[in-house]
């Protein structure tokens, strides 16, 4: 079975200089002196990353650069695990390494090249794979396709998201599993297909387009020949795939692909012999492709890329940005050129009136180019308005605004508003290429009247007060109505007044009490049960009182005397109250309990000498209860009354029960004992107190459940069988003849019947198979000790306690 990785990422670049039918040229050699399959690659900005590999006996974790311009490779931070055979891409900057042997895994690495570091991301969430292809398109990675192991070959694609780190599983493509496929992404759409099937005898052709919106395939031309792991590159509006296996021997050239016309050209061969498992990524506007295994079986290590003869160029000038409603002609100079925008136009000019990314494509000959060009709208500003003018009594704070953060003021501001507190003139405008808006503001600003009615006043008997709020130019309105500058009054009450001048109110208020100093009184000496909280008011404003306070009123809530003096009337008026406090008997039901059929509960309410009142009317000091209920009394003490209440439920005794009959259960199973009562305590044979348990070994099990009134307890045997058939298989071993772990073979104590145990090279050639579960290998094909590394195996059998049937395939290392 040939195992034939993806070959190459693939990157959608718009060149200003292409080439697409180019002779071969080889460059420096990559470091290292060993030839490698499989190696990992990716191309960032002007830079092809190389590592990893396969030298045939090991696999690397070495990690190069090469620059293009210098012709030279230099090494960077080696990879965190010698790893081959990946899906590899870039995205936003960094290099994704993903899956790969040995064995098969499922990591996932990135490289930052700003800081030369790996960093490992979350799992893969498929199966573990290699000979995978991997590309990026519209912001996401892709994964596709590949061998996971034994027989089976992969169909599936998976999309990446970098900036949430998650794999997301698409549509799987039609046709064959694909052991090598290949893709390409042209003007930012997705082809993939070709590969080969798991046992590497057949390379398939067939190509289908795929689209990420709706998750749909839709078959495309076929390639003139078959290609597993093909070389593949994008170069202007053109694809290239090349090289790679075929069926009956290796392919050594390379065909272009126009999506346009939907057809395969055939173009010059590669620089040496058709080979496999090579490196290819472009940098600028050519591609590089080393690295491999030649027809021969050799390990190579080389670089190759065209020779740069191409001259073609595109200019559409740079991105632009027009106003609303207006066009822009984009002209491509070129002559006795084929043009073909985006659009599908192939005149020498169009002229758009939308937003969009615009690109033209030139062929003339052997060459290609293309450029792009984006082009955006800007409307004019919207009108606004500042408000109107606005005349403000006293002070103020005015915000004004806009909503547009580009908005020059008047102040020297730039911003979306302002805040302002002093009269003036305001204005504020908004510039854009298309046009200019502005707007102003006149803020004015009054004085308030001053108006002062006087203090908070206490008059004697019913003497009359004159209140005068009279103030130049201006008009007043009285709580009462009245609106003359003077107001005369009598009576208790608090008088308010609103003086206006040029439009601005201002108001003032007094308080006035009229006196009797007959009726100074704080209230009587007072007694309270437990503890109060009393207001005690003089009636008169600025009262002195025992406790330090000056006001009308004040709060007590402690017993004791309290004293209030008023000077008023041309007299001390002074009053004086005593309170006092007793305490709330205390009375204790107990805790909520239960009575028990058949018993009684005697209730105490304490307290001996005082008077009781029971919910039932009874009067004494206990309370004899036989039934469920709530029950409440009321004790009283020196004429303060206390209560409490209690609830008393029924409780029965635990009902007779099961835990179930005597059982048997499978081994590393288990089964639960369920002795759930209410109101019931627990007590198990195994010390456990909760109302079920679980077992999962043979024994006699017995639990006992309890309360107040009673106790039932109950038994079962649970006894267990081996069901399942167990086997265990190694990792590795080492055929050295020391004695020890020098066989390769199942581990089990039971028949299995119809066993099958197969062998498998990394070729997928079949090397050592056995029918009994005795049978061992060592190590050895047709007499030949094989080399180190891993090996693939099958096993099928029956379980011989189920009768299933059974299989598993896994990998095993060879060590010496």
């Amino acid at each position: 079975m040939i195992k034939i990785r993806n070959i190459c990422i693939i990157f959608l670049l718009v060149l200003d200089m292409n080439s697409y039918a180019q002779p071969w040229v080889q460059k420096a050699t990559m470091p290292g002196g060993t030839g490698l399959d499989a190696p990992i690659y990716f191309s960032i900005g002007n830079y092809l990353y190389v590592g990893g590999g396969w030298t045939g006996y090991s696999s690397l974790n070495t990690f190069y650069q090469y620059n293009p311009a210098t012709n030279t490779w230099s090494q960077k931070a080696n990879i965190p695990a010698p790893i081959y055979s990946v899906c590899d891409f870039t995205l936003n900057g960094k290099g994704y390494v993903v899956c790969g042997a040995v064995p098969l895994t499922n990591t996932v690495y990135a490289y930052d090249t700003t800081t030369n570091s790996w960093q490992t991301k979350n799992p893969f969430p498929g199966s573990p794979r290699q000979n995978i292809i991997g590309f990026s398109c519209g912001g996401k990675g892709y994964l596709f396709g590949g061998f996971t192991g034994g027989s089976n070959v992969g169909t599936d694609l998976w999309q990446y998201n970098d900036t949430t780190d998650t794999w997301t599983q698409m549509a799987s493509c039609p046709g064959p599993g694909r052991d090598g496929p290949g893709a390409l992404v042209i003007n930012n759409k997705i082809y993939v297909g070709l590969g080969n099937d798991v046992n590497g005898v057949n390379a398939f052709s067939d190509f289908y387009y795929y689209d990420p919106l709706n998750n749909t395939y839709a078959q495309v031309a076929s390639t003139p020949v078959g290609m597993g792991g093909p070389a593949n590159f994008t170069i202007g509006n053109r694809g290239y795939v090349g090289i790679g296996f075929s069926t009956g021997g290796n392919n050594s050239g390379f065909y272009i692909y126009d999506p346009v016309a939907n057809t395969w050209t055939q173009t010059n061969n590669f620089g040496r012999p058709g080979s496999f498992n090579v490196f290819c990524a472009t940098v600028g506007n050519l591609p590089y492709v080393g690295c491999g295994i030649d027809p021969a079986g050799s390990y190579v290590i080389d670089t190759w890329t065209w020779a740069d003869s191409c001259t073609l160029a595109i200019n559409l000038g740079n991105d632009t940005t027009l106003c609303s409603g207006a066009t822009i002609t984009l002209t491509d100079t070129n002559s006795s050129t084929q043009h073909l925008w985006n659009n599908g136009a192939t005149t020498s000019s169009i002229t758009v009136s939308s937003a969009g990314s615009y690109w033209v494509s030139d062929t003339r000959g052997n060459c290609t180019a293309s450029d792009t060009i984006n082009v955006t709208f800007t409307a004019a500003p919207a009108a606004f308005s500042l408000g109107n003018d606005t005349t403000y009594c006293g002070s103020f704070t005015r915000t004004l605004s806009t909503g547009n953060a580009n908005t020059v003021w008047n102040t020297g501001t730039t911003a979306a508003s302002i805040s302002v507190s002093t009269p003036g003139l305001y204005w504020a405008q908004i510039t854009t290429p298309c046009d200019t808006v502005r707007d102003s503001i006149v803020i004015s600003q009054n004085p308030l009247p001053v108006v002062n009615l006087g203090n908070d006043t206490n008059i004697c008997n019913s003497n009359p007060l004159t209140l005068n709020a009279t103030t130049a130019n201006a008009t007043y309105s009285w709580q009462n109505g009245t609106t003359a500058p003077i107001l005369t009054i009598s009576a208790s009450g608090i008088y308010w007044v609103d003086v206006t001048v040029n439009g601005c109110m201002k108001r003032d208020s007094i308080v006035v009490s009229y006196i009797n100093p007959n009726s100074f009184s704080i209230g009587d000496d007072t007694t309270y049960c437990g503890s109060f909280s009393r207001v005690l008011t003089a009636g008169v404003a600025h009262s002195i009182w025992s406790t330090g306070d000056t006001a009308t009123s004040i709060t007590v809530d402690t017993p004791g005397k309290y004293w209030a003096v008023a000077y008023a009337c041309g007299d001390t008026l002074m009053d004086s109250i005593r309170i006092s406090e007793k305490p709330l008997p205390i009375v204790d039901l107990g805790n909520d309990t239960s009575v028990c059929p058949d018993h009684d509960v005697i209730l105490n309410a304490g307290n001996p000498g005082a008077t009781y009142q029971w919910q039932n009317n009874s009067t004494g000091q206990t309370l004899t209860i036989d039934s469920s209920g709530v029950y409440w009394v009321n004790v009283t003490v020196n004429g303060c009354t206390g209560n409490d209440s209690i609830l008393i439920a029924s409780l029965s005794p635990p009902s007779p029960f099961t835990i179930g009959n005597d059982t048997t259960i499978c081994e590393d199973s288990s089964i639960v004992l369920n002795a759930y009562q209410i109101n019931t305590n627990y007590f198990w044979s195994t010390g456990d107190t909760a109302p079920s348990i679980t077992v999962n070994q043979s024994g006699q099990y017995q639990v006992v459940d309890s309360n107040v009134c009673g106790s039932y307890s109950a038994t079962a045997s649970v006894t267990t069988k081996q069901c399942v058939c167990k086997i265990a298989i190694p990792t590795a071993f080492t055929p050295n003849n020391d004695g020890k772990n020098d066989f390769f073979y199942v581990l089990t104590q039971c028949p299995l019947l119809n066993f099958q145990f197969d062998i498998y090279n990394r070729w997928g050639q079949k090397i050592f198979t056995t029918d009994t579960v005795t049978g061992k290998w060592d190590g050895t094909y047709r007499g030949a000790q094989q080399p180190l590394g891993v090996y693939v195996y099958f096993l099928k059998y029956t379980d011989p306690y189920t009768n299933k049937e059974n299989s598993q395939t896994g990998n095993v290392t060879l060590l010496r």
